[in-house]
């Protein structure tokens, strides 16, 4: 916080729309203002156009992809329910290249996290790239990314939507290492 105090709003707007929420950080005595529960305008709807502007500082070694994996993410507001189609089985083995492509057929951006590992973005919509290393990626609607990490980390590490209420309705895998026993 800034030496002579004050409040700072940070704020969150809901995509597509102009609902706003967030939080004030306030030093003491600070005057603190309502905020608007609307912004000034209607937040973009997200995209992967930063994405693909995006390099890691510190990017995966360049080197061939030992297995690659094709998933897709299904569901609709409609019936309330979500899935990741050809993700039931990504196994991978200790010191391997693994990439995966994730294609969105719903109308929903989903922000795909994988525990237990870092990974680069290295596609958008077909186009090869080396982009950031992120542990989440934002998949928009009808879209596809492709994600690589090196396999280091052996157990059973979940791969879901983070959005939770679509997770615990089936938007959820797991990606598991040949060795990894569950005793």
């Amino acid at each position: 916080m800034p030496e002579d105090g004050g409040a700072f709003p940070i704020l969150a707007l809901r995509e597509g729309a102009y609902e706003q929420t967030g939080i004030v950080l306030g030093t003491p005595k600070a005057n603190i203002d309502k905020i608007a529960t609307a912004g000034p305008r209607i937040a973009p709807i997200i995209d992967l156009e930063l994405d693909g502007l995006l390099t890691a500082a510190r990017p995966l070694s360049t080197q061939k992809t030992d297995r690659s994996y094709d998933v897709i993410l299904t569901g609709d507001m409609a019936g309330y329910s979500w899935g990741i189609d050809g993700g039931d089985a990504l196994k991978v083995k200790t010191g391997e290249r693994v990439e995966i492509t994730i294609g969105n057929m719903s109308t929903m951006t989903h922000p795909m996290h994988l525990h237990g590992h870092h990974f680069q973005v290295v596609g958008i919509g077909g186009r090869a790239f080396r982009g950031a290393m992120r542990d989440t990626v934002a998949v928009p609607p009808m879209s596809a990314v492709t994600i690589a990490f090196d396999a280091g980390n052996p157990g059973k590490w979940a791969f879901h939507c983070h959005h939770l209420y679509h997770m615990v309705t089936g938007m959820m895998s797991f990606v598991t290492y040949d060795e990894y026993r569950n005793d």
